[in-house]
């Protein structure tokens, strides 16, 4: 059982960095090193299966947050959304970031996850992360900025066998930007009454 189970946990794995060789190139910009203080989530739903997920962020000098709203496929009206702030000073993207372990955190073993975000960092992350892993989280520049989250959603990603996609939405691209605006909204004011 334990061989099927690691089998399954390769094909995954194999699976996602076959999906990092098709991203496009991007160009890494350089990112403030901190620690995202909120502890791991224990899985919300019930039921493994297929969710989507709306991603944001908001990083600012004192504060930052991260907001991220995932619904079940097949049941509709099933939903979680969270807003998570952190006293340390982060950007937007790490926020992103953040949001994305978040929402994996949600889902139990065995379950698919589709997420939309306006963060490309974040979809680059995805789709480098066990290349990024395999270099032992070094980038042509050196260690990579935001290990602590890139590490946390590789781990839940390894351990509960969930398949991802991360989808990049341009600002005004409807019907998914929609939720990511409300959704940055809400981060922007957690931050903002954390402050």
């Amino acid at each position: 059982m334990r061989k099927k189970r690691n089998k399954k946990l390769e094909i995954t794995a194999e699976l996602m960095h076959c999906l990092a060789a098709l991203q496009w190139g991007y160009k890494r910009k350089s990112m403030i090193k901190s620690e995202w203080r909120y502890p791991e989530g224990a899985p919300q739903f019930d039921q493994a299966g297929e969710f989507i997920a709306w991603l944001a962020g908001s990083g600012g000098p004192e504060k930052s947050a991260a907001a991220w709203r995932v619904e079940a496929k097949e049941i509709p009206g099933l939903f979680i959304e969270t807003v998570k702030s952190s006293d340390l000073h982060s950007t937007s993207p790490r926020a992103a970031l953040a949001g994305l372990a978040g929402a994996l955190e949600a889902l139990q073993p065995g379950s698919t996850l589709a997420a939309f975000t306006r963060s490309e960092y974040v979809q680059t992350a995805a789709n480098n992360i066990l290349s990024w892993k395999a270099q032992d989280w070094e980038g042509s520049d050196g260690p990579l900025a935001n290990c602590d989250i890139l590490r946390r959603v590789e781990r839940v990603l390894r351990e509960r066998a969930i398949r991802l996609w991360v989808y990049y939405v341009p600002k005004g691209y409807s019907p998914h930007d929609e939720t990511i605006e409300r959704l940055t909204k809400r981060a922007r004011a957690a931050r903002r009454d954390a402050a």
